[in-house]
């Protein structure tokens, strides 16, 4: 972004608040990458690249007559143990967990399967939920995260300041950028399992 050298020079906690801004919106995107980059440059190949996990290959008629996303999310974890990968976390668009809680919150039998941690993150089956607005609504991934891939952090987020961009010195302006270096390492697909949330 661009803001005026005057900007900078008289206004420090401004000039800080957009700092702040711009780191947040670094990690945002980065959030989005990890889970559904698509691999073209300078994109990250995320969870749900093709090829990066194992569609968990359910279809509608396989999850019985009621509260079928959590049939479902239960089924694949289930598949997931059976393959010996014990998953870490259950990654969902926030408005479809906002539907699940709510179903959880309206029947008897589910009010028991919502917990929290320690830290008070929402648990599923006992398996921590991770919200991310990365992932697209209704689609879900449920994995060994910890042993199919690896975040590769090269460097956390630098925000860099100059005038040499364009015309900013003839104009007074001082260029923003901030950037982040990492990559996402896909080792084993087959400890994601991933697909649409409520299947045909």
């Amino acid at each position: 972004i661009k803001i005026s050298r005057q900007l900078a020079a008289d206004n420090a906690a401004l000039a800080a608040y957009v700092d702040t801004r711009m780191r947040y919106g670094v990690n945002r995107k980065v959030e989005t990458q990890l889970v559904s980059g698509d691999g073209t440059a300078p994109n990250i190949s995320g969870i749900l690249d093709s090829g990066n996990y194992t569609a968990h290959g359910y279809a509608n008629s396989d999850l019985g007559s009621t509260l079928k996303k959590l049939v479902l999310i239960r089924k694949i974890i289930g598949d997931l143990q059976a393959a010996g990968d014990d998953p870490d976390g259950i990654i969902l668009n926030p408005a479809d967990w906002a539907s699940i809680d709510i179903d959880l919150f309206t029947t008897a039998a589910g009010q028991s399967l919502r917990t929290v941690n320690d830290a008070g993150n929402p648990m599923l089956f006992g398996k921590p939920v991770i919200t991310s607005v990365g992932m697209t609504a209704d689609n879900v991934a449920v994995g060994n995260f910890g042993m199919a891939c690896t975040i590769h952090n090269r460097e956390g987020v630098v925000v860099e300041m100059s005038d040499s961009d364009s015309d900013n010195f003839t104009k007074g302006l001082i260029t923003l950028r901030a950037e982040r270096r990492l990559a996402l390492a896909i080792e084993r697909p087959a400890a994601i399992r991933a697909g649409d949330l409520t299947p045909a």
